[in-house]
């Protein structure tokens, strides 16, 4: 996945798409590898892509400019840096939130959705969308709160799920 995104990014110049062809691909690992219902598979995959875009803003806003968009460009090297941060970060934060007893530990088989499924495909259609807009527009603030009300819908959504079960 790291390839094909290095590759959309620098040689096709398809900066923009990445994100939707990383959270399709997902869907599809998820779906075909996992064996997890096609709905649960986006689900997961656009929170789990959501969370690592609110990690990663929350950094550059830490920085106080250190890894800001344009240092970011200037110094791919920084870039690096905020990855490997983002990622020891967000690994160890999930192994945590496990240990702690987190997660979601329900039958995906049982909660095949029916109609509800119409409206969370059209949801996540519309926020990977408006995440694709986003990128172009580059207005961090709008790209913060955009992907925390994404972030928070799909996750009551699936805590409820849970919680129903």
């Amino acid at each position: 996945m790291d390839l094909q995104s290095f590759f959309f990014r620098e040689d096709l110049q398809l900066t923009a798409i990445v994100p939707f062809i990383n959270i399709i691909l997902f869907v599809l690992l998820f779906t075909v590898v996992m064996r997890i219902p096609l709905v649960w598979s986006a689900v997961i995959s656009v929170m789990g892509y959501f969370a690592y875009v609110l990690l990663q803003v929350a950094l550059v806003q830490l920085t106080f400019g250190y890894l800001s968009v344009n240092e970011l460009t200037l110094h791919p090297e920084k870039g690096y840096l905020l990855q490997t941060i983002s990622s020891v970060l967000g690994i160890g934060g999930s192994r945590v939130f496990y240990m702690l007893g987190g997660g979601f530990t329900f039958d995906f088989e049982k909660l095949r959705l029916k109609r509800e499924a119409i409206y969370v495909y059209t949801l996540i259609g519309c926020a990977l969308l408006l995440t694709i807009w986003l990128l172009y527009s580059g207005n961090t603030l709008i790209d913060v709160i955009s992907v925390s009300i994404a972030f928070i819908f799909f996750a009551y959504y699936a805590v409820k799920k849970e919680k129903d079960r």
